[in-house]
């Protein structure tokens, strides 16, 4: 299953990653979704810088979805960091308390427990 990135807004990206994650998630009560933390003091470091430095976007759902989302947008760590952080609260509020769902955004978790 690939994620299709022809989307609008960031949060048409949104909600395609939801519906990715769901779909992966359909025989299982639980599902967990653990984004990366990106620290400068890390052996990954030199790796990220050497992969170039995209431009910095600020956004928010309604923002046009960058056309060069992988080749510029994610090779900026900031990106990466605030879309792991919109996408937390997105996907959360997305859920239907269908099954139980966690989602890490930062130092923080975030989850929905079923019963």
């Amino acid at each position: 299953m690939r994620i299709d990135y022809k989307c609008s807004t960031f949060d048409d990206f949104a909600e395609k990653i939801y519906e990715h994650i769901i779909g992966f998630g359909k025989k299982y009560d639980r599902i967990d979704v653990i984004c990366d933390r990106y620290f400068e003091e890390s052996f990954k470091s030199d790796t990220r810088n050497s992969r170039g430095c995209g431009s910095e976007l600020s956004f928010d759902g309604q923002t046009a979805f960058p056309a060069d989302f992988k080749g510029n947008f994610l090779r900026n760590s900031r990106n990466k960091e605030n879309l792991h952080i919109f996408l937390a609260v997105k996907l959360m509020g997305f859920h239907k308390n269908v099954k139980s769902f966690t989602v890490t955004k930062g130092d923080t978790i975030l989850s929905i427990t079923t019963i």
